[in-house]
This record gives structure tokens, C-alpha cells and sequence, in this order.
């Protein structure tokens, strides 16, 4: 107990003992603010009762059966999160065989949901879920889905055309993530060695960066560009990616392959083979808004516009580069969404219009938190200035009733698009 106070800064004693066991618990599930346990030794504790669902493995030294075996070894159960944590694991050191035997027999009662009608020995009920499946069968359908996502994207390299196709790769890659959560909680899996699982499901570092990260983001960038007429459920690709080996996205390397489609462009070479190499390495970028505003700045240069930018562009300037294109593309969707609705007092108009983009956040509805969307609405419906100033002759038609649901709702959706691409 005076180890523990000088490690956790506690002051337990005798005469307190039940606040040190609760401490014990609470640090243990990871509630608590501070330092975590990581191992607790325990004799005849923490069996019934304790619920602490980021309890990953149990190690057991001692034989145990039927109703006491069953609450030890529920105490894994307790599912923290799908990704991390698909079941608990147990670690049988003593009698391997024989409490194989104890535990199979423990969930033939315990685990059936007819144990309490029937007498005696029960046969087997079918646990299919109560005990995970070995290794090599977890391996074996990981495998599956991986020749799958294979054969749709044509050897990891292109996501489908069809809307059919993109929703089957993503319930792949989500499959995909799931397996390989599972397959890192065996003890097969070599944390020193990530790559091995790699080489057992048949494919490289990058193709496992390539499902979860470029063919990931590009079904959620075309859900973002098509967001009317999107079809496409993409919740599944909404997790934590389960990479088997650390990946790590090297920046330096993406501006000096967008400086060199710069170059090249300006020179006069065919960029194409450096840009597809470059487009490659954006969709790796977990940061979308970075790489939609990197493609876009390529995009430009392949499409011949003008950068007014001094060659040879430099790795080193790309950042100030994309950040200023991006500023600029900011203040013209500004502009033309300012002259689509008639709003004719420039500053006052863009000075309001900024207030409210700095502190939307994507989705929320929080343009209303202020009186700028009112002011606003007053500028262009005081003296129907709209119906001479908008260059959209369908707004110029609107009653000023009419004029202020329909600027809500479009200013909305403008909002949200300059937070995700700006």
C-alpha cells in the first residue's frame, strides 16, 4: 500500500482500505483522471460485480470450473469498443488440456440459453459466439475479403465506377478492418513484426494503406462532391482505421511531388505520370481539406491556368502557395455567392458573411447563434434590393418571403462547403 501512495500520490492505510480498493478499481477500468493501472494481480477479487469493459486480457494461474471459472472469465467480456477491443482474451498457464476441458463443459451449462430446464450433461449447443474461432479460420476469412477488394479495384489500385460497386468496397473495407482488428488480438500476431500478418493475408504494406486510407478517402471525397444525388452509405467507413503496420504519411514527400507537377508543367513536359504518382500520395492524407486544396492547386496547373508563381517552384514554398490559393478560392465562393444574391454592400457584407464561416463548424446549426444571418437578410430585402442586385434571375423573381427561406437554406450549404474545402 505505501508503493502504490507514492506511485499515484494516494494516502491509503489500514483504516482505509475500501477507498484503496476502489481506487485499485477505478484505475483499472481507466475512468479516473491521472495515471492508469496497466496489470493488477489479484487473488479470489474482483469476480463478481466489477464491470471494466478496457479489461483486455485475463492471465490465469490456478484451475478453475463451472460457476467461478464463468465469472473469471467474464471479466473480459465486457466489449470498450468493436475495433480495439472485439472480445476478451484468456491466458491458461496452468493444465492447458484440463481447463479446456473444465471451461467447455462450464459453457455447456452457462452459456446455453436452455441450461435452466434441462437435467444433466447437455450436448453441445452450438457456442458459436461465446468463443472466438482459431487464428487460422479468423486468417482464412480475413483472406476472402481481401481477394474481394482485390479483384473490385483491380489489384488495389482504382476504386469501381458504379455506385454498386463503390457501396460493396466500402462494407469490404469495413469488413477488411474488422478482421484485422480481430487478428491482432491473437497471440499469432507479431507486434514486432507487422508485416508478417501482411505476407499471411497475401498482400503489401501498401495495399493495406491503400484500402484503409486512399480507397477510404476517395469514396468519401465522390460522397462529398455528390451530396444530392449520393446514394452511397458510407457509416461504416466512419472509424478509427485499423492499420496492420504503422503508417506514416510523409508530407515533405507530397510538396515535392506537387512543386515537380508544377515544374514540369511550366516546362513543358507531360506531368501526367507525376501527377497520377502525386494524386496517389493526397489520398493518403487524413487531413481532406489539405489534400483537396493540394489537388486543387495541381489540378490548376494541369488544366493550364496561370499560378502566378516564380518557377522553378521550390518543395518549400508549396505550403504558402496552397495556403494562399486556398485564401483566394475563399474570398471569389465569397464573392459570387455575395452577387448570386443581390447583396450589394461589399464590406459589410463580406465582414458578416466571415463572422459566421469562422465559427461554423461542418454541419452544425450554429449561423443562427449571432445577428449577423438577420443583418444580412435586412441588407437585401430593405427596398427589394435583391430584385435589381442579384445576378440570378430566378432570385430576382423571389418574394421577400420566399427570398429569406431560400437564402437561409442556400447559405447553409455554402457554409458547409467553405468549411470542408477551405
Amino acid at each position: 500500500m505505501d508503493a502504490y501512495n507514492a506511485t499515484f500520490g494516494t494516502s491509503y492505510d489500514d483504516e482505509t482500505v475500501d477507498g484503496y480498493f476502489k481506487d485499485v478499481m477505478n484505475r483499472l477500468r481507466g475512468e479516473d483522471d491521472g495515471p492508469k493501472l496497466d496489470l493488477v494481480i489479484v487473488i479470489d477479487q474482483l469476480l463478481t460485480g466489477y464491470d471494466a469493459p478496457k479489461v483486455n486480457t485475463l492471465y490465469v494461474d490456478r484451475t478453475l470450473a463451472g460457476a467461478n471459472l464463468i465469472q473469471a472469465y467474464s471479466r473480459t467480456n465486457r466489449i470498450d469498443n468493436h475495433k480495439d477491443k472485439p472480445w476478451g482474451i484468456i491466458v491458461n498457464y496452468r493444465w492447458p488440456e484440463t481447463s479446456k476441458r473444465l471451461m467447455d463443459a462450464a459453457l455447456k451449462v452457462y452459456a446455453n440459453r436452455e441450461s435452466a430446464s434441462v437435467q444433466g450433461e447437455l450436448d453441445d449447443p452450438g457456442l458459436s459466439g461465446v468463443v472466438a474461432e482459431d487464428f487460422e479460420k479468423t486468417l482464412s476469412v480475413a483472406k476472402k475479403v481481401v481477394n474481394e477488394i482485390r479483384e473490385l479495384s483491380d489489384g488495389f489500385t482504382e476504386v469501381p465506377p458504379s455506385e454498386n460497386a463503390k457501396q460493396e468496397l466500402a462494407n469490404l473495407i469495413s469488413k477488411y478492418g474488422t478482421k484485422v482488428s480481430q487478428l491482432k488480438q491473437y497471440t499469432e500476431y507479431d507486434y514486432d513484426r507487422p508485416e508478417k500478418l501482411c505476407h499471411e493475408l497475401g498482400i503489401s504494406e501498401d495495399n493495406d494503406n491503400w484500402i484503409n486510407n486512399s480507397a477510404r478517402n476517395v469514396l468519401k471525397d465522390w460522397a462529398a462532391k455528390h451530396p444530392k444525388d449520393n446514394v452511397l452509405d458510407l457509416s461504416m467507413l466512419d472509424f478509427d482505421v485499423e492499420h496492420i503496420a504503422e503508417v506514416k504519411i510523409n508530407y515533405d514527400y507530397i510538396a515535392e511531388l506537387l512543386a515537380q507537377v508544377l515544374n514540369e508543367v511550366h516546362e513543358g513536359k507531360d506531368a501526367q505520370e507525376t501527377y497520377g504518382t502525386f494524386v496517389r500520395a493526397t489520398d493518403q492524407l487524413e487531413d481532406r481539406r489539405l489534400a483537396g486544396q493540394m489537388k486543387d492547386t495541381a489540378d490548376a496547373a494541369m488544366n493550364g491556368e496561370d499560378l502566378n508563381v516564380k518557377y522553378p517552384v521550390h518543395p518549400n514554398s508549396v505550403e504558402e502557395l496552397v495556403r494562399q490559393r486556398a485564401k483566394n478560392n475563399r474570398q471569389n465562393a465569397v464573392a459570387d455567392f455575395r452577387h448570386h444574391w443581390g447583396l450589394v454592400d461589399v464590406m459589410t457584407a463580406d465582414l458578416l458573411i466571415d463572422k459566421m464561416l469562422e465559427r461554423h463548424t461542418l454541419d452544425a446549426d450554429d449561423l443562427r447563434d449571432g445577428e449577423e444571418l438577420s443583418q444580412l437578410l435586412g441588407m437585401a430585402t430593405k427596398g427589394r434590393v435583391y430584385k435589381q442586385a442579384a445576378e440570378d434571375s430566378a432570385v430576382r423573381e423571389l418574394s421577400p418571403v420566399k427570398y429569406r427561406n431560400e437564402f437561409r437554406a442556400a447559405f447553409r450549404e455554402f457554409a458547409d462547403y467553405v468549411v470542408a474545402h477551405y
